[in-house]
């Protein structure tokens, strides 16, 4: 049985700490919180989370496509934001 993490503190729509079911926390890596707290705008956060290993919704969308788990279609019709023309 899989067990959902526990949010433990949030600020804004950024968690600050997430505990696992074993009791394992996650945060955001400090160049990205201090980014968050800079209110900084959304594509340096985005970069610095890549820069870090965060995936995008476009590309997890695409792993899912291959997986069988959702359409092309809907991957794109969810991510129209996610590009950027720079």
């Amino acid at each position: 049985m899989e067990i959902a993490p526990i949010v433990r503190r949030v600020l804004g729509d950024v968690p600050l700490a997430v505990e696992g079911h074993d009791g394992s926390k996650a945060g955001p890596d400090d160049a990205v919180g201090t980014l968050v707290l800079a209110n900084s705008d959304a594509q340096s956060i985005k970069r610095a989370a890549q820069a870090q290993g965060m995936d995008s919704l476009r590309d997890d969308g695409a792993r899912k496509v291959l997986e069988g788990t959702t359409t092309v279609e809907e991957v794109l019709a969810a991510t129209v934001e996610d590009v950027v023309v720079e």
